[in-house]
């Protein structure tokens, strides 16, 4: 069953490097980002997941750089570094936005399907209200996390079990009818990746599908590179990629990582 792919565990955000505006060089960005204040700590929510622990050993690795660890509640404590743009937030969404809200930053719109995409797209995708789901469709929040995203079919009956597609169904009618919401047709993944990339180049990748194969095929990377220069972004963000059955690729913008704003 399909996935949302906008980072349904925990999820990462970071004001590493300033966004370059319309019109700006990355040789400006870079100049940006330099007279930037250094990041010298991570912040990391007192939680167990795959990124905060991934962060953790690469933060240990680093010369220089302390490890900090907090809960949501005790945000506030931090509330200085934060705002001094010194320290790197790691945690779910709920803690990524109590560190925003800290820092003074605001949560940018997220499109996970920017047009440079749509030829990675392998089906198609629209905005629309809840009560234009009619069929079998997947149906995710334009609005970051309201849930998760799901497989919806209006001619069948619940599946009878699923405590996911309950809890997601739950959150799905408690939207407003004038709440926008993405529309597609299902796909079926064997296995979904998510590759960081920063000034147009991957750092690092993860396999995040909890349920496939251990085998599964993995996206090709000339694939990968050629949807991050079809982008053309400079800023951090993450790119979810994922096999088809049919063997095809597909891709999404997962994040795009929080910018300082001056």
């Amino acid at each position: 069953m399909e996935r949302c792919s906008s980072a349904c565990r925990s999820c990462m955000f970071a004001h590493l490097v300033p966004a370059s505006q319309p019109g700006t060089t990355r040789a400006a960005s870079r100049t940006v980002a330099a007279n930037s204040p250094a990041i010298d700590a991570v912040l990391l929510q007192n939680l167990q997941s795959l990124e905060v622990r991934a962060v953790s050993t690469a933060a240990m690795l680093s010369d220089g750089m302390r490890t900090l660890r907090s809960s949501i509640e005790k945000l506030e404590d931090h509330r200085q570094l934060l705002s001094e743009g010194r320290c790197l937030p790691v945690g779910s969404v709920e803690f990524m936005r109590s560190a925003m809200a800290l820092a003074g930053l605001e949560e940018p719109e997220v499109n996970p399907y920017p047009t440079e995409l749509h030829p990675w797209l392998r089906r198609q995708v629209r905005k629309g209200y809840p009560a234009d789901i009619k069929g079998r469709l997947f149906v995710k929040p334009v609005q970051l996390k309201r849930f998760d995203g799901f497989v919806l079919d209006t001619t069948s009956p619940p599946p009878v079990g699923d405590e996911h597609w309950c809890e997601q169904h739950a959150a799905f009618q408690a939207l407003g009818p004038t709440e926008r919401v993405w529309i597609s047709e299902p796909v079926q993944f064997i296995s979904e990746w998510r590759y960081y990339v920063q000034a147009g180049e991957f750092l690092g990748q993860g396999r995040y599908d909890p349920d496939g194969a251990e085998n599964a095929l993995q996206p090709d990377l000339q694939a990968v590179r050629a949807a991050i220069a079809a982008l053309g972004k400079f800023e951090p963000y993450a790119l979810d990629m994922g096999v088809l059955a049919d063997g095809q690729f597909l891709a999404a913008l997962a994040l795009l990582l929080l910018r300082a704003i001056a």
